[in-house]
């Protein structure tokens, strides 16, 4: 694939029943700041866990939709734990990438946070 390193190739053959993935709901946090409450600051927090049930170790990759602003007054600040391995994967701005390894019987886990401040007069909109 487009992603993919030099030399290797990606193959999906469905569901793994071996691997189990919990994404957890979003958190979302809205609230006013500035002294007049004039700007409007939003947080949201997503996180992940993959359990790995092989009786061997997996490589894994988790894709996230990142918030990216196309307007100069909306300010995006985003935190990853851990630190991404791509946070333009396949040259897609606000696609994130983790990859690495997880043990057999192991549990990886991953979130973003992201925050969004904008001016309470500038229209918010969001594409999914």
């Amino acid at each position: 694939s487009a992603g993919a390193p030099a030399g290797s190739t990606s193959l999906s053959f469905g569901r793994d029943e071996l691997v189990t993935v919990r994404a957890e709901p979003v958190q979302d946090l809205t609230g006013s700041s500035g002294f007049t409450g004039s700007r409007v600051e939003r947080k949201t927090r997503r996180t992940y866990s993959v359990e790995n049930r092989h009786k061997t170790a997996i490589t894994l990759q988790v894709l996230h939709a990142a918030p990216v602003s196309r307007n100069e007054k909306i300010e995006v600040e985003s935190r990853y734990q851990p630190q991404p391995s791509d946070t333009a994967w396949n040259r897609t701005p606000g696609t994130v990438s983790w990859q690495q390894s997880v043990a057999t019987g192991g549990t990886a886990q991953f979130s973003a946070e992201h925050t969004i401040r904008y001016p309470k007069d500038v229209e918010l909109i969001e594409r999914q």
